[in-house]
């Protein structure tokens, strides 16, 4: 992902991630398992299962992903992103791992100049009053909220089934 997006990708998604309410908190430092430019959040449940969010830029275009999954062992996951098992069958796993995408039919990973030219982008942008689509930091936020929205109906309620 290039330089301009990529910073602006962890600061958005950061701060979206906050502004929603989400008890999700940045790992400091970062897990070694992960790629240069991945972060990883944590939500450590009532239950003792550790749930992570990881917020996946692509290494060859600017696209992103984000994975999410959950270690009954409370760390973090020791499994492939994504597990072998299909998100139907995961639930009994001690630890697991998927792409957001997986729970839907929605885009995954989102490129983020492709997104712009849907009309799902063009819903999103339309709510930011102000906001130019040529600055990066915009073009970032529409994914990054497109993304969120998914979270929201499909992630948040595959990871409250396990915990």
């Amino acid at each position: 992902m290039r330089a301009p997006y990529g910073s602006q990708l962890r600061r958005l998604f950061a701060s979206e991630l906050k502004a929603a309410g989400l008890p999700f908190v940045e790992v400091k430092p970062q897990p070694p398992d992960l790629w240069p430019g991945e972060r990883a959040y944590v939500y450590k449940t009532p239950a003792s299962i550790w749930q992570w969010l990881v917020l996946a830029p692509s290494q060859k275009d600017d696209s992103f992903r984000l994975d999410l999954g959950w270690s009954r062992r409370q760390r973090f996951p020791q499994v492939g992103r994504p597990s072998a098992e299909a998100p139907a069958e995961a639930i009994e796993c001690v630890e697991y791992f998927c792409e957001l995408g997986q729970l839907s039919s929605e885009a995954r990973p989102w490129n983020i100049d492709a997104f712009l030219r849907t009309a799902k982008a063009r819903d999103i942008l339309s709510a930011m009053p102000g906001a130019l689509q040529s600055d990066p930091s915009t073009r970032v936020l529409v994914s990054i909220r497109a993304c969120m929205q998914q979270l929201h109906a499909v992630g948040l309620p595959f990871l409250a089934r396990v915990a």
